[in-house]
């Protein structure tokens, strides 16, 4: 079970898979942030007041 789970880890595939996967977390954290930091008093304002 081992031995399978390390022929997979270190296959170039898996490793273009994990880096994209990472990536993708890392630009979707990153707009956010840019989103509440641009736009977040405008629309939080706005929340409040309802």
């Amino acid at each position: 079970m081992i031995d399978a789970m390390v022929a997979w880890a270190s296959e170039p595939g898996t490793a273009v898979m994990v880096l994209g996967v990472g990536l993708t977390v890392l630009v979707v954290q990153a707009v956010r942030q840019g989103r509440e930091a641009l736009w977040g008093d405008f629309f939080l304002e706005d929340i409040d007041e309802e």
